[in-house]
């Protein structure tokens, strides 16, 4: 909803959240502090740029092995990185749709404690999913907090009355990164990478990514591109959902992210990468630094300008 009608001030939305008497204004009337650099809404969401390129379907297509569920981040505030994901997807012959009918996944209303609002999140993406589940179509998710709720947590939360659908849905979720590895251990996943970060890349493992024992398959992924030695940190980010841009929270969260601050600066890495974008905000806001998704670094290494350093015949360019 807040995406819509920032899209629907024409700007205004985007310019307002730099004016300094605002945001004291913001702050006092719906507690988001003052110091939180709230990101900006593209005009135009994910959602009606990939219908415009033919993506969005209404049905499950025969031949699709995938559909993405977006997340609210990709759809209202980086289509860029839900494009990378499309775009790494279609390098390695994955045909995916994507929906427009999917809302939310519901971790907002439900850190709230407001079920009512999860459960109708719930069966719209539930309904406008099981098809695709039933097609035996993966259910591809961008951020870990959104597929550990369709994973785990709509079966266990949801009414009687949706819980068999939405095993069906959660049986077929994958986290992006997840999908791509499974094509790794098989042998085919397309490395014909041609640029790379040649070095350390600090990477940042999020707690619902790890919450859902799937290992870290976006680290696994970086390890393919040659000269990518990828050092991981573990520790919470502390941005938690709402609980980093809350006034009555924001100090607090940034001293639980202390540890997680600490040990991405210590890794001395000139790319950081972490699956969960609300952590790279917190990175940007706290250290000054932000992190790419995993996907966006498969994303760069596929061109050849994407980094500095060329690959030639699957080997780093020496200089």
């Amino acid at each position: 909803r807040a995406g819509a009608l920032a899209r629907a001030s024409l700007g205004t939305a985007n310019v307002a959240k730099k004016i300094k008497p605002l945001r004291v204004i913001q702050e006092k009337v719906i507690g988001i502090d003052r110091r939180y650099p709230q990101p900006d809404f593209p005009r135009v969401p994910f959602a009606k740029r990939q219908k415009k390129a033919g993506h969005v379907v209404s049905a499950p297509r025969p031949d699709d092995e995938a559909v993405l569920f977006p997340t609210c981040w990709v759809e209202h505030n980086d289509p860029e990185l839900g494009q990378d994901v499309m775009d790494v997807l279609a390098f390695n012959s994955c045909s995916t749709s994507c929906r427009d009918d999917v809302v939310c996944c519901g971790m907002p209303a439900w850190e709230q404690g407001d079920l009512e609002t999860l459960v109708q999140k719930a069966e719209r993406n539930i309904a406008a999913l099981l098809p695709h589940a039933e097609a035996d179509q993966r259910i591809l998710v961008v951020n870990p907090t959104c597929s550990m709720m369709l994973r785990h947590e709509y079966p266990r939360l949801l009414p009687e009355r949706l819980r068999d659908d939405a095993a069906k849905v959660a049986a077929q979720v994958r986290d992006v990164s997840e999908h791509l590895f499974e094509r790794k251990k098989d042998g085919t996943l397309n490395t014909d990478y041609q640029s790379t970060p040649n070095g350390t890349v600090a990477y940042h493992a999020p707690c619902h990514l790890r919450a859902q024992g799937i290992g870290f398959r976006g680290r696994d992924l970086m390890r393919t591109i040659p000269g990518v030695k990828p050092r991981m940190t573990m520790e919470c980010s502390g941005h938690d959902g709402t609980y980093g841009l809350k006034a009555k929270s924001w100090e607090d969260s940034k001293k639980v992210g202390k540890k997680a601050f600490d040990g991405m600066k210590g890794h001395d890495a000139d790319v950081w990468a972490s699956d969960c974008p609300l952590s790279s905000v917190q990175f940007e806001q706290h250290t000054g630094r932000s992190a790419l998704h995993p996907i966006q670094v498969l994303a760069r290494a596929i061109k050849p300008d994407g980094f500095p350093t060329r690959i030639v015949d699957g080997e780093v360019e020496q200089t």
